[in-house]
């Protein structure tokens, strides 16, 4: 969808199109998902969202910023320095708060409970999602730029190599989530990382 919309139209209808598709989600998700454990009352703090909202939009910033500057220095542009500097100052904003939204939430309830990092099962849960994170949005965005930049492919063409791991990973999904339901998540996610490994040794 992405190298359609990137050949034969304006980028910002990608955000458009995909409307429907969550609409249908939502109503989908709505009919089928139930909830099997009892609810309990909360109330969306609004300086918690301003706190998160303020983190993560100035950390994105920064991280643009930052590449705007890397960039600027290997052209020896003038405004590296400045553009180094507002990359800073972006990424202290967001630290800053970060660590008030943290302080705040230990002091009053939170939709997100920092408390759960206290759990060292959590910890190793959330570093191995946080690096297949990486791993599959570093693949998402490598391989069509060097069908773009390094082989010259047409934007639709870098979308289309997208194409066959998108439906595999949309197939494969209920069949993970039944063998996760039968086996534990032991099993399936043992098998899986052995069937990466060997497929990472055979391409060495």
């Amino acid at each position: 969808m992405g190298g359609l919309v990137g050949t034969f139209m304006p980028w910002r209808w990608i955000f458009v199109i995909l409307l429907p598709f969550l609409f249908v989600s939502l109503v989908c998700g709505l009919k089928m998902i139930h909830q099997v454990t009892p609810t309990e009352e909360a109330h969306i703090n609004p300086l918690h969202v301003l706190c998160l909202a303020v983190g993560f939009v100035c950390f994105v910033f920064a991280l643009d910023r930052g590449g705007s500057a890397v960039t600027a220095v290997s052209n020896g542009d003038t405004s590296a320095t400045t553009q180094c500097v507002i990359a800073v100052v972006l990424l202290l904003i967001a630290m800053a708060a970060l660590l008030v939204f943290a302080w705040v939430s230990h002091r009053a309830f939170s939709l997100v409970r920092l408390t759960v990092l206290r759990s060292v099962k959590f910890r190793w849960h959330l570093l191995a999602y946080v690096l297949l994170q990486f791993v599959t949005i570093g693949y998402g965005y490598m391989i069509p730029n060097a069908s773009q930049l390094g082989f010259g492919a047409s934007v639709l063409a870098a979308g289309v190599v997208l194409l066959p791991g998108a439906l595999l990973g949309a197939a494969s999904a209920p069949v993970s989530g039944s063998l996760l339901d039968k086996f534990g998540s032991v099993r399936p996610m043992f098998t899986a990382m052995l069937a990466n490994l060997c497929a990472f040794a055979s391409k060495r």
